[in-house]
């Protein structure tokens, strides 16, 4: 592991520049890594756990379903241009007409 590290580090100093498409790919093969060889480690223990795999799928399965719910509400939240926009005040085109 150490070894990865430090031969994924040189490429810093190999690549001068690396584009957006380049640079996504990177970070999503990160984690796709990271998330695989997680979701390996918890798989695991429940395997080799025996007679309570059920309580430990369960729990798995109940922050399965947390995180898509936390996702889902962060996903519908306004951004943080759309919280400062309620507190600014816009004229507008038309309140001129009114005056």
């Amino acid at each position: 592991a150490g070894l990865s590290t430090a031969v994924g580090g040189s490429v810093v100093f190999l690549v001068n520049s690396v584009s957006d498409r380049g640079m996504a790919f990177t970070l999503a093969l990160a984690a796709g890594v990271m998330t695989s060889v997680s979701t390996l480690e918890l798989l695991k223990p429940i395997l080799e756990a025996g007679k309570f795999w059920t309580q430990q799928t369960l729990w798995l399965l109940v922050g399965i379903a947390s995180y898509l719910l936390l996702a889902m509400a962060i996903s519908q939240a306004p951004t943080a241009e759309q919280q400062s926009l309620r507190f600014v005040k816009v004229k507008h085109d038309d309140q001129d007409e009114e005056k």
